[in-house]
């Protein structure tokens, strides 16, 4: 749980910071679960 969530925080397109993508923001979502 807490690698998928450092692996989104680290992500350069900043996945979980700003929904600026609701297809990615949600797979990164279904990934973390």
């Amino acid at each position: 749980m807490a690698r998928h969530g450092a692996r989104r925080d680290r992500e350069p397109s900043g996945i979980g910071t700003a929904p600026l993508d609701p297809g990615l923001t949600a797979d990164a979502d279904a990934g973390s679960r």
